[in-house]
């Protein structure tokens, strides 16, 4: 677990009222970027993650009001980085929503495979994603550049607090109403997008 969690795992020490309050709770890495790496040591090290994020879901506890509910369940990584072969990121996909029950999800980048996430060749990827009925949660990581808050070094308290919803917002509207003209919503209707 030592690579995505800073948790023991154990329910007693959680605090108090994440179990007076909530009954189940989905984990992820902190960050889903991968984009420093080259694909297939990207691929590699999604795989590492989502078998680590798997295992911890798994043999976490259960909720006792509720047979066979786990008390955590996970949003996997994929290796969507620029360069990736388009055609390998469906195999990924199946990888997750066959072989780990406990990841109901994935946290993706806003970036896609370099041209955004209406890049025509991420198509295959997105059919996949419909069909599997995995959540898709796009995170933003780039946010605005910095010379938007002025020559001031603001740290990242401005391009966290409006940088990344700007980015989320900016990159859910774009993809939508791009692929709007061709039917994207008819074709992948199924598709569950958190942003």
């Amino acid at each position: 677990m030592g690579l995505i969690f800073q948790s023991s795992g154990d329910a007693q020490h959680l605090p108090l009222p994440c179990f007076l309050l909530t009954r189940t709770a989905h984990r992820s890495s902190a960050n889903p970027w991968l984009d420093f790496l080259p694909f297939t040591e990207a691929q590699t090290l999604a795989r590492q993650l989502n078998e680590d994020l798997e295992s911890y879901c798994a043999t976490g506890p259960s909720v006792p009001s509720a047979r066979g509910l786990k008390r955590f369940y996970g949003f996997g990584i994929l290796p969507v980085v620029v360069g990736a072969p388009a055609e390998s990121l469906p195999e990924e996909v199946s990888r997750l929503a066959t072989k780990h029950p406990h990841v109901r999800g994935v946290i993706m980048s806003t970036q896609g495979i370099g041209l955004g996430l209406d890049d025509p060749a991420l198509e295959p990827l997105w059919a996949a994603l419909a069909e599997s009925g995995l959540v898709i949660f796009l995170h933003p990581h780039y946010g605005v550049g910095g010379d938007a808050w002025g020559p001031r070094d603001n740290g990242h308290v401005l391009s966290l607090a409006l940088g990344f919803p700007f980015e989320t917002t900016t990159v859910s509207t774009s993809h939508l109403s791009r692929r709007n003209d061709d039917a994207f919503h008819m074709r992948y209707r199924e598709s569950r997008v958190l942003s």
